[in-house]
């Protein structure tokens, strides 16, 4: 009887440990972390986002497009925003779209909420994502997205550097193809959005401009509405809790038959199981 109740307290604990399963929330720490999918310099100004990792409720985001000069903004004169991700947080994969930056009465973002000025992108600029205590004081770097070679150049950077940001051009700081003198106006990410191993491999995708990025010198409106379709990563396939249930009592049936067995040898006492 004790070794019946001890297999099916085993099996009672399986079940509660499979119904109520570990929800880990880790946060944005690392560039990367967060990567820029979608750009739009005309219009509305608008922008999209992908989450790499699971973010925390209330995490807030900082996104500011003046130049940065290696050791800080090189001024105020430009625009900056600060997104709050909201009382629920948000799964690695999710796609963010934030619209009409620059009409201060028509800024929307598909979740979470806002606050700051406007954010009006013309000619040649870069906007960087950030983690800080305000939108003008970076403590780690996330994502930079640019139309410009120059705003990241690091002999003039007074116009613009990725020095002292972490990121790196290619991966984390993104700069749109431009075709001769004419910059782009705007592209979205086509590639891949499942399959991967895991989120960080998408950083490279996100990268790669030239195979996964659709882009325009003309018109950047074209891209609007932002493809929202989350990412996802392969995973193996888990049991259900059930079935890891079942599997356990197969497994303590058998090893009590096989214990009775051995009794009733050394005791001489024989009957069917």
């Amino acid at each position: 009887m004790r070794l019946v109740h001890r297999v099916f307290t085993g099996v009672a604990v399986l079940i509660a440990a499979g119904a109520h399963p570990a929800n880990s929330v880790a946060d944005l720490v690392n560039p990367g972390d967060l990567m820029f999918i979608g750009l739009n310099m005309d219009g509305g100004d608008d922008f999209a986002i992908v989450l790499l990792t699971n973010v925390a409720a209330g995490t807030e985001v900082h996104f500011n497009d003046n130049e940065w000069a290696a050791t800080g903004f090189n001024g105020q004169a430009e625009s900056e925003l600060t997104w709050n991700v909201g009382g629920i947080g948000l799964a690695a994969g999710t796609v963010v779209t934030f619209n009409n930056m620059n009409n201060a009465g028509n800024q929307s973002v598909s979740v979470g909420t806002l606050s700051g000025g406007t954010m009006s992108l013309s000619g040649d600029d870069t906007v960087y994502a950030f983690l800080g205590p305000d939108a003008f004081t970076p403590s780690t770097f996330l994502a930079a997205i640019s139309n410009s070679e120059a705003e990241y150049d690091p002999e003039n950077p007074n116009n613009g550097t990725l020095e002292g940001t972490g990121l790196t051009l290619g991966t984390t700081a993104l700069l749109l193809p431009q075709d001769g003198t004419d910059l782009s106006r705007g592209g979205q990410y086509i590639g891949p959005r499942s399959g991967a191993s895991a989120f960080s491999d998408y950083v490279t995708l996100v990268g790669d401009l030239t195979t996964n990025w659709s882009t325009s010198t003309i018109n950047g409106t074209q891209f609007v509405p932002f493809n929202t379709t989350s990412f996802q990563v392969a995973t193996a396939a888990v049991p259900e809790p059930a079935s890891l249930s079942l599997m356990f009592l197969a497994a303590s049936v058998v090893a009590v038959r096989r214990r009775v067995k051995s009794q009733n040898r050394r005791t001489g006492h024989f009957s069917k199981t």
